[in-house]
């Protein structure tokens, strides 16, 4: 998937966005607020099915930041990042979650198999992992508003 996902208390929060969304930038925020936090890449995940949920795996093809760590961990939730004025996390409708997990991935337009499998997935993972809108400004409230939606309990 193109997204950011950080080693946050033990799981993986993935970010995603299109080029300019402010991946990076989270995983500079969360390394300077947040010290300790791990960056399995910057710009592009590998998203697996895994025995009761999902895993996040770190690649080597990062971006701007250049982080990546070859690790995998369950994964614990999905930001959606869009600049905003104001942080905040809002959680989507599972269509829209699904709707923007498979937009975020990289299925091959020439295999019809693969296509469905990947949009298939994009459903399970939607169904079973908090998904959010993530309302960014670069700053220490993109983290709170994070944090606070990982802790919140779920619907």
């Amino acid at each position: 998937m193109h997204g950011c996902a950080l080693a946050v208390k033990g799981r993986a929060v993935l970010f995603c966005g299109a080029s300019g969304a402010g991946k990076t930038t989270t995983a500079r925020l969360w390394r300077r607020l947040r010290p300790g936090t791990g960056v399995l890449s910057d710009d592009r995940v590998v998203v697996r099915g895994a025995a009761g949920g999902f895993r996040a795996h770190g690649t080597p093809w990062h971006g701007s930041g250049r982080y990546a760590q070859p690790a995998a961990l369950a994964l614990a939730a999905v930001f959606f990042i869009q600049h905003a004025a104001k942080s905040a996390a809002v959680p989507l409708p599972l269509a829209e979650a699904a709707g923007e997990v498979f937009a975020r991935s990289f299925p091959p337009p020439w295999d019809a198999r693969v296509t469905a499998t990947v949009l298939e997935t994009s459903a399970r993972l939607a169904a079973g992992v908090p998904c959010f809108r993530l309302g960014f400004t670069p700053d220490a409230s993109a983290v709170e508003a994070v944090e606070r939606a990982l802790r919140a309990p779920r619907r």
